[in-house]
């Protein structure tokens, strides 16, 4: 084959070769940029998610305990006086006095729609959260817990069942249930079935799982109401 002609094959071989190694690695790139544009995409994504997790613990944690003040009073007060030598009903019987005056204030411990937050407000108590925070502050004080954080495992351990809480359904919602749970946690004692014509409690009670909507974790989690039935 003529010279004049194999050179212009070589130069298109070579430009075709080189084309070919250009569109491979205009490729790489482009494949080098949508996966770095993905990656950022998912740590924006993830950063969203972490700050909406965190925002929420922030958030519970903040609703968790209310009247800080309130608390450090009673507390100067019980360990100026010595209430944690007196017997527990007396120390009650000190409590539920410096929370006189309280407002009446009920469902506060619904903060959540969808999750079961230990919480205790000394700033507006109903009939239970009032008898709670006296029982609960009271054998705080007994144990040698002097903060919020102490009062709370109190609460914990009394308010749910086990001493544990996991979701709306280990909150020990019926009274009866809570004076028999907390009767296997030697919190109280039962004296009902030691009176003169005491009779067993026999009747079914299920107000809440025949009425779900009425409770706003019900209603998020309908899988909650066979566990509450």
């Amino acid at each position: 084959m003529p010279l004049p002609i194999i050179a212009p094959l070589v130069i298109f071989v070579v430009l075709a070769v080189l084309f070919g190694i250009l569109i491979r690695r205009a490729s790489q790139l482009l494949r080098a940029t949508r996966d770095a544009y993905l990656f950022r995409i998912g740590l924006t994504d993830l950063a969203g998610r972490v700050d909406r997790s965190l925002g929420g613990v922030v958030e519970a944690r903040s609703q968790a305990f209310k009247g800080q003040e309130v608390f450090d009073q009673i507390l100067k007060k019980a360990l100026s006086e010595k209430w944690e030598t007196l017997p527990i009903g007396q120390c009650m019987g000190h409590v539920s006095r410096e929370l006189i005056g309280t407002p009446y204030v009920g469902f506060t411990l619904e903060l959540s729609k969808d999750r079961e937050i230990c919480s205790v407000n000394l700033t507006g108590l109903d009939c239970v959260t009032f008898f709670e925070d006296t029982l609960d502050f009271s054998r705080m004080l007994k144990l040698g817990g002097r903060t919020p954080q102490d009062m709370l495992k109190q609460i914990e351990f009394t308010r749910y069942r086990g001493g544990h809480m996991t979701d709306f359904t280990s909150r020990l919602h019926y009274t009866t249930d809570w004076f028999y749970d907390n009767q296997k946690k030697k919190v109280v004692e039962l004296l009902c079935p030691k009176l003169p014509g005491a009779e067993p409690f026999t009747q079914q009670v299920g107000i809440m799982s025949q009425h779900p909507e009425n409770y706003r974790q019900l209603a998020a989690h309908p899988e909650f109401i066979p566990k509450i039935r």
